[in-house]
Formats: C-alpha cells, sequence, structure tokens
C-alpha cells in the first residue's frame, strides 16, 4: 500500500510526507473525507532508510570496531614507551603541544564514561595515560625516568632495589611503587593510593628505627584523604629532607679482617667509606624521589595548592578594592577642599589676598627683568 502510494505520489507529495510525516496523511484524510488514524500511518525510516544521525551513530560504531585496541604497555612506564602508548612521533617529541594535544584527544577518546561497553579495558587505557603524560610533561621527572630506567623496571620485576643494587641490611622495594600500578583510586581502602603508601614509608621507618636509632621518633604519618593540611605538611616536609642513618656496612668492597698490616686495613676502609657514602646518596635520592612522585599525585596537595590560589585571588582582590576606595575617598576629599576654596575667595579676604598675589607677581616680573638687562650687559 505504502509503495503503491509512492508510486503515485509526485516529487512535492513524497517530500512532504517525509518532512511532514503524520501532518501531511492527516490533512489528506480531511480533503478526502476520511478519519485519521495515526497507528495506521507507515513506518517512514523503513521507506525512506535511516536518518543522516542515525547513519553517522551506525558508521563511529562501525570505525570504532575496525579500530585495533591499544597496546597498553606495562607499568612503570619508561619514557620511551610513553611516547610510543601516545603516539608521538620521534620528531614531535620535544613539542609540548604536541603532547597536550595527543593527551587530550586520547583522554576523551578512553574515558570510562565513554566506553561502558568497555569498562575495564578503557579504565585502564585512561589510568595509563595519565601516567603517561605525569612522566612526559615534567622535565625533572623525564629526566629522573631516564635516569633510572634500569632500576624502575627492575623494581617492578620483583628485583631488590631498597638502597643499593643488593640490599641485604633490611632493604626493600621501593622502586615497584614509581608507578600508578602500585594503587587502585585514591579512597582510603587497603588498596588505595594512602594505604598504599603509607605502608612504604612506614616499612622505610621502621627500617631507619631498627638499623640503630632506637630513641629515634617515628616519622609522621601519610594519612587518610581527610587528615588536616598541617599533617600532610609535616608528612612531605620529613620525607624530602630524608637522609639515611642506615650504615650501609652491606656494600664493603672489602673484609678488613683479611687485611695484612695497619697500612693496607686503612685503605680498605677507606675504599669502604666510599662505597658506603655513595650507597647512603643513592638511598636518599630514591626516598626523596619516592616522597616526591607521591606528593606530586596527593589530591590533598592539589586542593591545597587550589586554596592558595584562591585566597590570593581575594587577597589581591580586597586589596584593589581597598586601593580603589582610598582613592575615591582622597578623590572626594579633594573635591570638597576646592569648593570650600572657592566660596572662601568671594569673600573680601579673599579679594584682598588676590591684590597682594598680584603686586607680588609685578615685583617679581621687575626683578626679572633687570637681572636679563645685567645679563646682558656683562655680555657686552
Amino acid at each position: 500500500q505504502t509503495g503503491c502510494l509512492l508510486a503515485g505520489s509526485t516529487h512535492a507529495q513524497r517530500a512532504a510526507m517525509s518532512l511532514g510525516g503524520g501532518a501531511y496523511f492527516e490533512e489528506r484524510n480531511a480533503k478526502e473525507g476520511v478519519p485519521y488514524d495515526a497507528a495506521s500511518l507507515p513506518d517512514m525510516s523503513a521507506v525512506f532508510g535511516p536518518s543522516k544521525a542515525e547513519k553517522e551513530a551506525q558508521a563511529e560504531e562501525e570505525k570504532k570496531k575496525e579500530e585495533p585496541l591499544p597496546k597498553v604497555p606495562p607499568l612503570p612506564m619508561t619514557v620511551d614507551a610513553a611516547y610510543e602508548f601516545l603516539g608521538i612521533a620521534p620528531p614531535d617529541r620535544g613539542s609540548l603541544e604536541k603532547l597536550k594535544m595527543r593527551f587530550r584527544k586520547m583522554s576523551l577518546k578512553w574515558h570510562p564514561d565513554k566506553n561502558q561497553d568497555q569498562i575495564e579495558l578503557a579504565t585502564e587505557t585512561f589510568k595509563q595515560i595519565q601516567s603517561a603524560y605525569a612522566v612526559l610533561s615534567d622535565k625533572h621527572e623525564r629526566a629522573w625516568y631516564d635516569d633510572h630506567r634500569e632500576a624502575i623496571l627492575r623494581g617492578a620485576g620483583g628485583g631488590s632495589a631498597g638502597g643499593g643494587d643488593e640490599d641485604d641490611d633490611g632493604g626493600f622495594d621501593l622502586w615497584a611503587y614509581f608507578s600508578s600500578s602500585a594503587y587502585s583510586g585514591f579512597g582510603d581502602d587497603e588498596r588505595g593510593f594512602y594505604a598504599a603508601y603509607s605502608r612504604v614509608f612506614e616499612a622505610v621507618d621502621k627500617a631507619e628505627r631498627d638499623s640503630g636509632a632506637k630513641g629515634k621518633p617515628p616519622a609522621p604519618e601519610l594519612g587518610r584523604s581527610d587528615a588536616a593540611w598541617s599533617e600532610v605538611r609535616g608528612f612531605y616536609a620529613h620525607w624530602e629532607a630524608f637522609s639515611t642513618g642506615r650504615s650501609m656496612a652491606h656494600v664493603d668492597l672489602y673484609d678488613t679482617r683479611e687485611a695484612p698490616n695497619r697500612q693496607v686495613r686503612r685503605a680498605m676502609e677507606k675504599e669502604n667509606d666510599k662505597a658506603r657514602a655513595a650507597a647512603r646518596k643513592k638511598a636518599n635520592e630514591c626516598v626523596r624521589a619516592l616522597a616526591a612522585y607521591v606528593k606530586k599525585r596527593d589530591p590533598r596537595v592539589a586542593e591545597n595548592q587550589a586554596r592558595i590560589g584562591r585566597e590570593r585571588s581575594e587577597a589581591a582582590a580586597r586589596a584593589e578594592s581597598e586601593r580603589r576606595q582610598r582613592q575615591a575617598e582622597h578623590d572626594l576629599a579633594r573635591t570638597q577642599e576646592r569648593k570650600e576654596r572657592a566660596a572662601a575667595w568671594d569673600t573680601e579676604e579673599g579679594a584682598e589676598l588676590d591684590r597682594l598675589l598680584e603686586g607680588y607677581s609685578d615685583e617679581e616680573e621687575d626683578k626679572g627683568r633687570r637681572r636679563k638687562g645685567k645679563k646682558g650687559k656683562k655680555g657686552k
């Protein structure tokens, strides 16, 4: 019936049917005296095909199915792997604008809210995108990752890298925690950001106190997500200035008991002292770097920085408002003073003062002419 209707219709009628739908059939039935029944209308999408919006949605779905899934590199992500993961070619790896552009594009594409059909893959990929951008956007962190690439990979693989390459003095793996895979979310649960890094720093502190500093008080705690800023600030102030008290005797190069004489033993001790100093320096750098890594990702720190920014902006606005108010009061006072002077100038005293000023001006002009005349005579 629909086919016959379309076959017997003009081009204008077909357009009206496609655009007007029910309105066209209602008008036609009214002319012919036939009752209008909306349920008896033909399915226009079946007649004319899907709309433009439906076609675009279908094309987007097909394109999404054809696109290969991203190759998610294992964490912790090295600098090279981060560049490759974000799809930045070697010639563009020095461009911060290119990095930001790729980060925004991939973040929008793989945000979990936009990928409910593959939520697990989207969540993991989005997490990796954040991690890659964090490494590449900070030149100091990028350089640090480059310098410690092997140690980080070794730590992620289960190797020990607590202070030296082989730490037998109560050491533990810190390098594995330079990664977003060390925690899951920023909640207060056991796998969350705060619990995961609390355990790490508590273990470091315990090793320090067990190594000989028995009377040393416990280090400040990382706390929970709702910790006061004074506690958070104290925690990072302590660990960013960390200095190990461990002996680092496990890195000794020589056994001084085997020295044949005192001179050789002193030479051995000197070399051992150098090795211990280097190990202590390496351990300090590692712990401080981990504290900086955690601080950069701590939402409480970001919230405090935003609060400080708001307070500074509000203080600047208040100062500007007070300055404008003082200026307005000053201008008002000067205007009032001028009005009062103008009013006083019309009195007899004002007139007398005018006469005195005029006389003073005449005397000054006479003196000026006389000085000028004397100067001219000297010139002659």
